[in-house]
């Protein structure tokens, strides 16, 4: 059953895809069956990403700004959004909507583990990737810390790209990521909008850097390979080719791990 993105941005979580649009929590195996059966007939596609969009008015603001679509072309990818209520207005930043829509991305994420235990000859050979955007970082964290389970490796790679959760203590929520074989987080210290997020809820943020407003060094997640970004000179979206012109070290990274493969420094 379909629902109106309006309904949707609204009151409820769902899983979002190019071609279908916005669907229930409960069909998520079905578009995940779909989009794997996309990726086995066509030559141009051997990665599914798995999206957690940031702040806005989502879904609307994924179509009609291409997120989507330019994530499937960029990156040979099917892309299956998870869509969580992100808009209450201009200036706010929707933080207890991004934390409670938790308990239906751990869901998401079971049924993921579960359709590739019980289809190993259909992925065969093709890459999985979760990315999340900005503010998807605080669904994420809330995830790990409701998360009391040990899926095995769902993913290849896990970008957390901008992330808006705080610095301080992020290293307790990210070594408990046990599903993918590789994490990474971006840094940009330029990155305005982080900046303001972090003057709003009282706490530098991840993605803005690993000092606090005072100086002091935040603890590493040992898990996680950190990529700062900051000469680079990116905005606050920092993964489609678009918003890389020019920007080669950047493009070289997300050319990688938005692909399924690794990256080192």
């Amino acid at each position: 059953m379909a629902f109106s993105c309006h309904k949707t941005n609204r009151q409820i979580n769902a899983v979002v895809t190019l071609k279908d649009k916005v669907v229930s929590i409960n069909t998520v195996t079905e578009v995940i069956n779909k989009s794997i059966d996309e990726i086995n007939r066509s030559s141009k596609y051997d990665n599914l990403i798995l999206f957690v969009h940031g702040r806005g008015k989502h879904p609307e603001k994924a179509f009609n700004k291409h997120l989507l679509a330019d994530l499937e072309k960029d990156y040979s990818a099917k892309v299956i959004m998870f869509h969580w209520p992100s808009w209450e207005g201009r200036f706010a930043f929707p933080t207890q909507k991004a934390r409670a829509a938790a308990a239906d991305f751990l869901r998401v994420l079971q049924a993921l583990n579960q359709y590739k235990q019980g289809n190993k000859n259909k992925i065969k050979g093709i890459k999985f990737t979760l990315l999340t955007n900005s503010m998807g970082s605080i669904v994420l964290e809330q995830s790990m810390k409701n998360y009391d389970k040990h899926f095995g490796s769902i993913f290849d790679t896990l970008v957390i790209s901008a992330p808006a959760s705080s610095a301080k203590n992020h290293k307790k929520w990210v070594e408990k990521i046990n599903f993918s074989d590789s994490i990474y987080i971006t840094i940009n210290q330029q990155d305005k909008l982080l900046g303001k997020l972090g003057i709003k809820l009282i706490g530098k943020r991840l993605g803005k850097g690993l000092k606090s407003f005072f100086g002091n060094d935040f603890k590493k997640a040992d898990n996680a390979q950190y990529i700062d970004l900051t000469d680079s000179q990116l905005a606050h979206r920092y993964y489609l080719h678009r918003d890389l012109i020019n920007k080669p070290v950047a493009l070289m990274f997300y050319n990688k791990v938005l692909n399924g493969l690794t990256y080192k420094k």
